[in-house]
Formats: C-alpha cells, sequence, structure tokens
C-alpha cells in the first residue's frame, strides 16, 4: 500500500515536472520513509493514549528511533510487518515499563537500568552500525552512523540517569525497556562493524 502510494505520488511529481524521470526512485524511496515513519508516529500516539502512557510513549519514539537509525539492526521485508513488529516492541516496553515502575524495587530498577544500558552499550561499540539490506551506505557514513550512534547512546544513557534523580520511575523503566528492544533488534539484524572489518567491507 505504501509502496503504490509513494509510486503515485512520485509520478504525480514527475508528471508536473517538479522532480526529473531520473531522480523518480529517489522520491519514491523518500516518500516511502516519511509515510512509513508517519504512520509509527500514529501508531504511538495511539497506543499511548490507549495505555495512558503519553510521556513514556514520546519517550519511548524519540529514543528508539534515533538509536535505531544510527545503530541499525534487524528490519522486517514489508511494511506490514515493519508496522506489526515496531507495534508489538512498542506495546511490550509500555507494558515492561508499568510492570517495573510498579512492582520492582528501587535496587532492582537501578540494576534493570544500569544492566539494560551496558548491554546496549556493548552492542554498539562493537556492532554498530549494523549493515541496512534496504539502504547500502558508504564508509564515510557507516563511520558518521557509528559516531552518531556512541553520541545518543550518551545522550539517552544521561537522560536515564536524570529521571532516575528526578524519581520518574515510569519514564526511566521505559527507557530499560527501549534499550532491551534496540540491542534484541541488533542481535537479529546482519553485518555489524566487527563482522564487516573482518570481511573487508
Amino acid at each position: 500500500m505504501i509502496e503504490k502510494i509513494s509510486h503515485n505520488l512520485a509520478n504525480i511529481l514527475k508528471n508536473e515536472k517538479v522532480i526529473l524521470q531520473e531522480d523518480i526512485e529517489v522520491y519514491d524511496y523518500g516518500i516511502q520513509i516519511t509515510l512509513a515513519n508517519l504512520v509509527n508516529c500514529i501508531i504511538v500516539v495511539l497506543v499511548g493514549i490507549a495505555f495512558h502512557a503519553e510521556v513514556e510513549a514520546g519517550i519511548f519514539y524519540c529514543s528508539f528511533i534515533s538509536l535505531r537509525y544510527f545503530c541499525g539492526g534487524y528490519h522486517a521485508d514489508s511494511y506490514r510487518k515493519c508496522f506489526l513488529l515496531f507495534s508489538l516492541t512498542f506495546m511490550a516496553c509500555i507494558v515492561f515499563s508499568k510492570y517495573i515502575s510498579s512492582y520492582a524495587t528501587d535496587v532492582v530498577k537501578a540494576m534493570g537500568f544500569l544492566g539494560a544500558d551496558i548491554w546496549l552499550g556493548i552492542n554498539i561499540f562493537r556492532k554498530a552500525p549494523i549493515a541496512d539490506s534496504n539502504r547500502q551506505a558508504s564508509t564515510e557514513e557507516k563511520i558518521v552512523n557509528r559516531r552518531k550512534s556512541i553520541q545518543i547512546y550518551i545522550f539517552w544513557s544521561g537522560v536515564g540517569i536524570i529521571l532516575w534523580e528526578l524519581g520518574r520511575a515510569r519514564m526511566q523503566s521505559c527507557l530499560i525497556s527501549t534499550f532491551i528492544a534496540v540491542s534484541i533488534l541488533m542481535i537479529q539484524g546482519k553485518g555489524g562493524n566487527k563482522r564487516n572489518e573482518k570481511e573487508g567491507t
């Protein structure tokens, strides 16, 4: 559905002479990504409202998308599977964060954040960026993405510490679950920095 819509929109732009024929594939792909991100944003808003976790939804979306964009990892082979996986991941993170913030002791919460943070850090330093079969990146882009993924990881780790200090258990628990989800998707993804070096790519 998204592919059809983006293809039609790109053709309209070409027919209206807004873009050239040789640029149609680039615009087609760009429109697909924009629509996919819009759908994901709508999913987050609706699920956040349904679970009465609007702020946590915002934290999940910003941290998950920013980390995934630069770290890479598993990507579904169709938009339908992608939306389903994203929805299930988000709901699991919200449910998990609510459970942890409600029932876990302060020590468990602290250890949970520390464990998830260290696990994500290890994955990022060892593997980021994970190769994306849908989009080939140049060597320069890989270097930039690796640096950005480390910077974003440090940023969200800092946010988690601040939330802990402020006593925002649900928000911090949402970061714990997001870190775990990103780590799992990185492990499920193919490629990665170490492997690419060994293969000479």
